[in-house]
């Protein structure tokens, strides 16, 4: 019997129904004690009391809880109440993907997107010995801002790495049927689940395979007039090629689908990790990004001659006001010239930037550039959009730290204020809270946004990261012998991979590639600072200067030459991480940077606000302190310490040979 609006299920309140299924009934709920909207299903009265209906409920429960994963759908509780089963999980907004694949085919960017996130959340769970068997697009999910979620694991069965009987003994069901039937949906189940043979997780990369097929062509793979059509097209008929199938797709898309939908389990895909990064490799924008690095035997100089070079654009993000378009040239090693456009990006009038590693950050499509600014009127975040020009503060970021990052889908900020990491829409509405830092505690120093989780550095300590829809913050990697802290971090266009620096007492250590699945963190460019990947490059720090290099995301190796696309670039010294001040787009090979030291003139005013005597010096000023009798001026910069003296200057290293610094607080060097 469905349950009516304001029925209590232990501490939740049935709001309204949302829909029904072979495993239960879904409502919409509100959790009294957190102050939170949920979703619960509850198991349907009539098969209450049937235990192994029962048994499968709480084994879906079971096996979602376990994972914890942005691409699958989160489990909060389970519970039983007056003999109502029900399980608590994450409401969402949005449709599932056979609602989305109702006017037909998705565009090949979007399908190849939505792919890799199902791949992603596919890993997370055959990572824990998790097998769907169900997976079709009625079961995937895809919210309001296009994140993936993958839904009902009723069917998964847990592979144990030592089981104490044989799986094909176990009976297996498919949804509101008998016992003794084949597990899944027919359209989509691999030829050794029709078979009733046992399945591993290479049964839900073959269900995988065909909904990859749809997204491309709006058509099933396999299709016949009755069920037992379907069974035949699968065990022994391959799906029409993509370009027969409505629309011309990359051969490297059609490899993809052929692999995945092989009919022997050991021919296909051998970890969902690997199909999500072949189709980040195919659908990558190589035609229409930076030119390829060379191979270092030069053969590919010679075999690409006639290839023509396109552009990489570079908004040089500069206080100056003045808009300047420049076209230079850098050369790839033995490569025709690399085309860049520089131009300037004028801050608003009265503003400057707030403290902070990079105070700003290109969005993911390139168009535009959130920074962090101050005036008199206080911090906030503003908005430049390179293609109109138009600079305009974001309601809801009064108070804005030095952070900034941009959410995947370039739709919100994430910045940090007043101890507190937040979020905010750029359509508008108040700011959200996503972790409150503990009293005392560092806040952000920088920061990046993956999928579903927001990964932030400080001055010292490892990476943490947190869901970007609130949490608590856990640790994203784990110092090792000799390091001060992790810094610089930059996820993949993926959102779970990231680069990150290891910092020790005597500087970086080099650049390292991090997993948020926990995968031990590889080193891959030793000499290097603050890289980031762009489309198919890595772009990262070398002394002070920014440098690109084609890059290889499933060995994480740098390939070829190299190319330097800008000089002279600030250096934050003051995390001892020599992290450069720039943000890069992934895909729209957009850089921008801060140019020079940051250098500022230092000036002494008397109360009434008159200069005394001529400018004390220029330069990268971070912190300073006055003497108690207002004679001296101790300063913190990027070149070092110093002392100025009301009427000209010593030396920093002269006061070394004292026995004091009478300053009225301590000075950071």
């Amino acid at each position: 019997m469905a349950l009516s609006a304001g029925t209590r299920l232990g501490p939740y309140d049935i709001v309204s129904a949302l829909g029904a299924g072979g495993m239960g009934e879904v409502y919409r709920a509100h959790d009294s004690r957190l102050g939170r909207e949920v979703a619960i299903k509850v198991l349907p009265a009539a098969v209450s009391s049937d235990p192994e209906r029962l048994a499968r409920f709480e084994q879906e429960a079971r096996a979602t809880a376990a994972l914890n994963h942005p691409n699958i759908l989160a489990v909060f509780d389970i519970g039983n109440a007056d003999g109502i089963v029900y399980v608590v999980s994450e409401l969402l907004e949005g449709e599932t993907l056979r609602d989305a694949l109702a006017h037909g085919a998705l565009a090949t960017r979007l399908a190849a997107d939505y792919a890799v996130q199902i791949a992603h959340g596919l890993a997370a769970a055959h990572d824990k010995g998790i097998v769907h068997r169900d997976l079709k697009p009625e079961n995937i999910f895809v919210t309001r801002d296009a994140r993936v979620k993958i839904l009902d694991f009723g069917l998964a069965k847990l592979i144990q790495a030592a089981p104490t009987f044989s799986a094909t003994m176990m009976p297996t069901t498919p949804l509101g049927t008998a016992a003794g039937m084949i597990v899944g949906t027919v359209g989509y189940m691999a030829p050794e689940q029709v078979r009733g043979q046992t399945v591993d997780h290479r049964a839900d990369i073959f269900a995988f395979g065909a909904i990859l097929y749809e997204l491309l062509t709006g058509e099933r793979a396999f299709a016949g007039e009755s069920p037992a059509d379907t069974v035949s097209a699968i065990l022994k008929e391959d799906p029409p090629q993509l370009a027969e199938a409505g629309r011309v797709r990359g051969p490297a898309l059609q490899r993809i689908v052929q692999r995945c939908l092989e009919k022997k389990p050991e021919q296909r895909f051998h970890a969902a990790q690997d199909l999500a990064y072949a189709i980040e490799a195919a659908t990558a924008p190589t035609a229409s990004g930076v030119a390829s690095a060379p191979d270092t035997t030069g053969n590919a100089s010679r075999a690409r001659r006639g290839t023509p070079w396109l552009a990489i654009t570079a908004a040089v993000a500069a206080i100056s006001a003045l808009a300047l378009l420049v076209v230079a040239t850098r050369h790839w090693t033995e490569r025709p010239p690399l085309h860049l456009l520089r131009f300037t990006v004028p801050l608003p009038e009265g503003r400057a930037w707030r403290q902070g590693p990079t105070p700003f950050s290109v969005s993911p499509d390139g168009r535009s550039i959130a920074m962090s600014l101050t005036s008199a009127d206080g911090n906030h975040i503003w908005v430049h959009r390179l293609d109109t020009f138009a600079t305009n503060q974001v309601a809801g970021t009064d108070g804005a730290g030095g952070s900034v990052a941009w959410s995947p889908d370039g739709r919100s900020i994430a910045f940090n204020r007043a101890g507190t990491l937040k979020r905010v829409g750029l359509d508008g509405g108040p700011a959200a809270s996503i972790l409150q830092f503990q009293s005392g505690s560092r806040e952000v120093a920088s920061m990046t946004w993956g999928a579903g989780e927001i990964l932030f550095s400080r001055t010292s300590g490892a990476l943490q990261r947190v869901s970007d829809a609130g949490g608590v913050g856990q640790p994203a990697t784990t110092l090792e012998a000799g390091d001060v802290g992790h810094a610089a971090p930059a996820f993949f266009a993926d959102g779970r991979r990231f680069f990150f620096q290891r910092l020790t007492p005597t500087g970086p250590a080099g650049v390292y590639v991090g997993e948020l699945n926990g995968a031990p963190p590889r080193r891959v460019l030793p000499e290097a600072s603050s890289a980031r990947a762009v489309g198919p490059y890595v772009v990262f720090g070398r002394d002070r200067s920014i440098v690109a290099q084609r890059f290889d995301p499933s060995t994480f190796t740098a390939i070829g030459g190299t190319a330097v696309l800008a000089d002279d670039v600030r250096v934050n010294q003051a995390l001892s991480s020599r992290h450069l001040a720039y943000s890069a787009a992934a895909d729209a090979f957009v850089v921008a940077y801060l140019t020079g030291a940051g250098s500022s003139r230092l000036i002494w005013l008397d109360r009434t606000g008159s200069e005394r005597g001529a400018p004390l010096g220029v330069g990268a000023f971070t912190t300073m302190a006055l003497s108690r009798d207002d004679s001296h001026v101790a300063c913190a910069c990027h070149f070092g310490p110093l002392l100025w003296r009301l009427e000209g200057h010593v030396d920093f290293a002269e006061l070394h040979e004292r026995a004091s610094i009478d300053v009225g607080r301590d000075v950071a060097s």
